[in-house]
Protein backbone atom coordinates (compact mmCIF):
# COMPACT_ATOMS: atom_id res chain seq x y z
CA UNK A 1 0.00 0.00 0.00
CA UNK A 2 2.80 2.32 0.88
CA UNK A 3 4.36 1.56 -2.97
CA UNK A 4 1.13 2.23 -4.09
CA UNK A 5 0.51 5.71 -2.46
CA UNK A 6 4.00 7.43 -3.42
CA UNK A 7 3.14 6.37 -6.95
CA UNK A 8 -0.25 7.96 -7.53
CA UNK A 9 -0.42 11.93 -8.02
CA UNK A 10 -3.67 13.80 -9.32
CA UNK A 11 -7.19 13.16 -8.58
CA UNK A 12 -7.06 9.55 -7.18
CA UNK A 13 -5.37 10.75 -3.82
CA UNK A 14 -8.29 12.29 -2.88
CA UNK A 15 -10.87 9.83 -3.94
CA UNK A 16 -12.90 8.49 -1.12
CA UNK A 17 -11.85 5.23 -1.56
CA UNK A 18 -8.63 6.03 -1.62
CA UNK A 19 -8.20 7.68 1.53
CA UNK A 20 -10.48 4.87 3.01
CA UNK A 21 -7.48 2.94 1.86
CA UNK A 22 -4.99 4.89 3.45
CA UNK A 23 -6.78 5.16 6.82
CA UNK A 24 -7.07 1.90 7.10
CA UNK A 25 -3.66 0.13 6.09
CA UNK A 26 -1.07 3.43 6.57
CA UNK A 27 -2.26 6.31 9.10
CA UNK A 28 -0.22 6.07 11.98
CA UNK A 29 -2.73 6.48 14.04
CA UNK A 30 -4.32 3.39 13.21
CA UNK A 31 -4.67 -0.37 14.42
CA UNK A 32 -3.01 -2.23 11.63
CA UNK A 33 -5.69 -4.46 9.62
CA UNK A 34 -6.40 -7.69 7.80
CA UNK A 35 -8.71 -9.74 6.83
CA UNK A 36 -9.27 -11.33 9.81
CA UNK A 37 -10.25 -8.73 11.76
CA UNK A 38 -12.59 -6.88 9.91
CA UNK A 39 -14.57 -9.33 9.90
CA UNK A 40 -13.96 -10.73 13.37
CA UNK A 41 -15.74 -13.94 13.26
CA UNK A 42 -15.06 -14.78 16.90
CA UNK A 43 -16.27 -11.31 18.05
CA UNK A 44 -19.58 -11.83 16.08
CA UNK A 45 -19.63 -15.51 17.34
CA UNK A 46 -20.07 -14.27 20.38
CA UNK A 47 -22.59 -11.40 19.53
CA UNK A 48 -24.38 -14.29 17.76
CA UNK A 49 -24.39 -16.28 20.69
CA UNK A 50 -25.30 -13.68 23.46
CA UNK A 51 -28.40 -12.68 21.31
CA UNK A 52 -29.44 -16.71 21.21
CA UNK A 53 -32.17 -16.03 18.58
CA UNK A 54 -32.78 -17.35 15.21
CA UNK A 55 -31.45 -14.61 12.52
CA UNK A 56 -33.78 -15.19 10.27
CA UNK A 57 -36.24 -13.76 12.69
CA UNK A 58 -34.67 -9.94 13.08
CA UNK A 59 -32.61 -7.19 10.93
CA UNK A 60 -29.30 -5.21 12.45
CA UNK A 61 -28.02 -2.21 11.33
CA UNK A 62 -24.16 -1.20 11.61
CA UNK A 63 -22.71 2.10 13.04
CA UNK A 64 -19.40 2.84 12.49
CA UNK A 65 -18.66 -0.21 10.64
CA UNK A 66 -19.51 -1.53 7.36
CA UNK A 67 -22.60 -3.36 6.84
CA UNK A 68 -20.65 -6.27 4.93
CA UNK A 69 -19.15 -7.38 8.44
CA UNK A 70 -22.40 -7.92 9.44
CA UNK A 71 -23.56 -9.73 6.32
CA UNK A 72 -20.19 -11.94 6.42
CA UNK A 73 -21.43 -13.27 9.56
CA UNK A 74 -24.55 -14.29 8.58
CA UNK A 75 -26.49 -11.33 9.94
CA UNK A 76 -29.35 -9.96 8.22
CA UNK A 77 -28.73 -6.37 7.35
CA UNK A 78 -31.62 -3.59 6.65
CA UNK A 79 -28.02 -1.45 5.54
CA UNK A 80 -25.43 -2.66 2.52
CA UNK A 81 -23.79 -1.67 0.16
CA UNK A 82 -25.44 -2.78 -3.59
CA UNK A 83 -25.15 -2.01 -7.14
CA UNK A 84 -28.97 -2.69 -7.22
CA UNK A 85 -31.97 -2.51 -4.90
CA UNK A 86 -35.09 -0.92 -5.73
CA UNK A 87 -35.82 2.88 -5.25
CA UNK A 88 -38.57 2.31 -3.10
CA UNK A 89 -36.04 0.46 0.00
CA UNK A 90 -33.77 3.30 -0.56
CA UNK A 91 -36.61 5.64 0.80
CA UNK A 92 -37.64 3.62 3.30
CA UNK A 93 -34.22 3.33 4.85
CA UNK A 94 -34.20 6.86 4.73
CA UNK A 95 -37.41 7.16 6.87
CA UNK A 96 -34.56 5.88 9.68
CA UNK A 97 -32.38 8.58 9.43
CA UNK A 98 -34.98 11.09 8.31
CA UNK A 99 -34.38 13.62 11.09
CA UNK A 100 -30.40 13.23 11.58
CA UNK A 101 -29.47 13.65 8.10
CA UNK A 102 -31.38 16.91 7.44
CA UNK A 103 -28.91 18.41 10.31
CA UNK A 104 -26.48 18.35 7.91
CA UNK A 105 -26.83 19.06 3.61
CA UNK A 106 -23.65 17.06 2.76
CA UNK A 107 -24.87 13.98 4.09
CA UNK A 108 -28.10 14.19 2.98
CA UNK A 109 -26.96 14.84 -0.25
CA UNK A 110 -24.81 12.03 -0.21
CA UNK A 111 -27.37 9.51 1.14
CA UNK A 112 -29.64 10.80 -1.75
CA UNK A 113 -27.86 11.28 -4.57
CA UNK A 114 -25.69 8.35 -4.05
CA UNK A 115 -27.69 5.16 -4.91
CA UNK A 116 -25.22 2.12 -4.02
CA UNK A 117 -24.39 3.00 -0.02
CA UNK A 118 -27.79 2.77 1.51
CA UNK A 119 -26.20 3.14 5.12
CA UNK A 120 -26.91 4.95 8.37
CA UNK A 121 -25.44 8.25 8.38
CA UNK A 122 -24.92 9.65 11.95
CA UNK A 123 -24.09 13.70 11.60
CA UNK A 124 -21.51 13.40 14.30
CA UNK A 125 -19.37 10.50 12.59
CA UNK A 126 -19.57 12.33 9.11
CA UNK A 127 -19.39 9.67 6.84
CA UNK A 128 -16.81 7.66 8.51
CA UNK A 129 -16.99 3.54 8.32
CA UNK A 130 -13.75 2.55 10.32
CA UNK A 131 -14.01 3.27 14.06
CA UNK A 132 -11.38 0.87 15.42
CA UNK A 133 -11.20 -0.70 19.24
CA UNK A 134 -9.33 2.05 20.10
CA UNK A 135 -11.78 4.82 19.27
CA UNK A 136 -13.42 7.41 21.74
CA UNK A 137 -15.97 8.64 19.87
CA UNK A 138 -18.99 9.27 21.07
CA UNK A 139 -22.44 9.81 19.11
CA UNK A 140 -24.11 12.20 21.76
CA UNK A 141 -27.17 13.51 19.88
CA UNK A 142 -28.52 10.67 17.42
CA UNK A 143 -31.99 11.20 16.26
CA UNK A 144 -33.43 7.82 15.17
CA UNK A 145 -36.48 6.39 13.99
CA UNK A 146 -36.89 3.30 15.70
CA UNK A 147 -40.76 2.95 14.50
CA UNK A 148 -39.62 2.54 11.02
CA UNK A 149 -36.82 0.37 12.16
CA UNK A 150 -39.06 -1.78 13.88
CA UNK A 151 -41.23 -1.57 10.76
CA UNK A 152 -38.26 -2.95 8.69
CA UNK A 153 -37.81 -5.81 10.90
CA UNK A 154 -34.98 -4.40 12.90
CA UNK A 155 -34.20 -5.27 16.03
CA UNK A 156 -30.28 -4.82 16.81
CA UNK A 157 -27.50 -1.88 16.14
CA UNK A 158 -23.92 -2.90 16.16
CA UNK A 159 -22.33 0.22 16.89
CA UNK A 160 -18.61 0.97 16.65
CA UNK A 161 -19.27 3.66 19.27
CA UNK A 162 -21.09 4.64 22.04
CA UNK A 163 -24.36 6.14 21.82
CA UNK A 164 -25.23 8.23 24.51
CA UNK A 165 -28.65 9.21 24.23
CA UNK A 166 -29.70 6.08 23.37
CA UNK A 167 -32.58 5.93 25.75
CA UNK A 168 -33.94 8.85 24.00
CA UNK A 169 -33.96 6.64 20.82
CA UNK A 170 -35.43 4.15 22.32
CA UNK A 171 -32.70 1.76 22.13
CA UNK A 172 -31.30 0.10 25.02
CA UNK A 173 -26.99 -0.78 25.21
CA UNK A 174 -27.15 -4.58 25.73
CA UNK A 175 -23.56 -4.91 26.05
CA UNK A 176 -20.16 -4.37 24.90
CA UNK A 177 -18.21 -6.79 22.84
CA UNK A 178 -14.71 -7.03 22.34
CA UNK A 179 -11.31 -9.62 21.57
CA UNK A 180 -7.80 -9.24 21.39
CA UNK A 181 -7.73 -9.98 17.46
CA UNK A 182 -11.01 -7.95 16.43
CA UNK A 183 -10.07 -4.12 14.80
CA UNK A 184 -13.57 -3.41 16.39
CA UNK A 185 -15.08 -3.05 19.73
CA UNK A 186 -19.22 -3.56 19.42
CA UNK A 187 -21.87 -1.88 21.15
CA UNK A 188 -24.51 -4.14 20.89
CA UNK A 189 -27.99 -2.02 21.02
CA UNK A 190 -31.47 -3.41 20.95
CA UNK A 191 -34.81 -1.42 20.21
CA UNK A 192 -37.30 -1.77 23.34
CA UNK A 193 -40.18 -3.17 21.54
Amino acid sequence: VLQFYSVLDGDIKTSTFFRNVKSIFVEEDKLRINYSSFFSSDLFDEINNYINEDKNSYRVISLGMSPSIALYNGFYTLDSYENSYPLSYKKDFRELMENEIVKNVKIKNYYDNWGCRCYFFPVETYRSYYFNKNSNKKIKNLNFNTKKFIEMGGKYIFSAVEIVNAEENNIKLEKTFETTNSYWKVYLYKVNI
